[in-house]
């Protein structure tokens, strides 16, 4: 399925990752085809400096907890 394309639209993505140590790939096919321009994931069970060190194209880290 195509994505809509609207002017001047707003788009963001929550995602329970529930655990993204291991599913990297998966969020980033997932992210892509829309590529909203916020992105926030919960339950990550990241360490803080698991986090910072966490890189995904297009996005830059905004806040962490």
């Amino acid at each position: 399925m195509a994505p809509i394309v609207m002017k001047h639209c707003f788009t963001m993505l929550h995602q329970n990752t529930r655990g993204i140590r291991n599913k990297t790939s998966e969020m980033i096919g997932f992210i892509l085809p829309r590529l909203p321009q916020i992105v926030c994931l919960t339950e990550h069970h990241l360490k803080e400096l698991e986090i910072e060190n966490l890189s995904m194209d297009y996005y830059n880290l905004g806040a962490k907890f």
